[in-house]
């Protein structure tokens, strides 16, 4: 059966997604629009909760974070694994895009956090829109720099099946080898401090 072209016989949700733009129907902006809203709602999170160990931790840096890295690095899907294998640990592998709104601003949340750790977490950034890089100058703290050279579907398989491409994409290397600990979005302070195990 093919759909009526009034919109007045079309169902209530079809009628409104034609009232967006073309370009906000697609996943790139969705997903920048679930990331800038999760972020939103964790600062809120984190205000009324005073700090709560789940709560997120605050995303506005409360103090001075190193330049980081000076070049970015080509990283391709089947080196993923060696990568893993290679970082000293515990790392923080922070996976972000251009079009991320609020990612430079994690990074730098979870440079400051990586930094109090005993011992120092390293934190590793990685474009999966190498093409279209953030400059590097929002990235503050990052210790290394990534970019995607191949494929994003292959590189978010490779990494976690489960990751359906949202950003930013948080993998935690434990200093004991274990397998990384995956969060989606700002990882809060309880899911940090039981990494660390603190």
């Amino acid at each position: 059966m093919k759909p009526s072209s009034n919109p007045e016989e079309r169902p209530e949700g079809i009628r409104h997604a034609r009232l967006l733009p073309g370009h906000w129907r697609g996943s790139r902006a969705r997903q920048a629009l679930v990331c800038a809203a999760f972020a939103a709602v964790a600062q809120v999170a984190f205000a009324a909760g005073g700090g709560a160990a789940d709560s997120p931790i605050p995303v506005s840096g409360s103090g001075p974070v190193p330049a980081g890295a000076a070049r970015w690095e080509p990283l391709t899907p089947a080196a993923w694994p060696s990568l893993t294998r290679s970082l000293p640990r515990p790392s923080i592998v922070v996976f972000t895009a251009s079009w991320c709104g609020t990612c430079p601003a994690i990074v730098t949340a979870l440079a400051e956090h990586a930094r109090g750790l005993t011992p120092p977490a390293r934190l590793v950034v990685v474009m999966i829109d190498g093409e279209r890089q953030a400059e590097r100058s929002t990235l503050h703290g990052a210790d290394r720099l990534f970019r995607l050279r191949g494929d994003e579907a292959a590189l978010r398989h490779a990494v976690n099946p489960r990751w359906r491409g949202l950003v930013p994409h948080v993998a935690l290397l434990g200093a004991d080898r274990d397998p990384p600990v995956f969060v989606d979005g700002m990882p809060s302070a309880g899911q940090l401090a039981r990494w660390a195990g603190h």
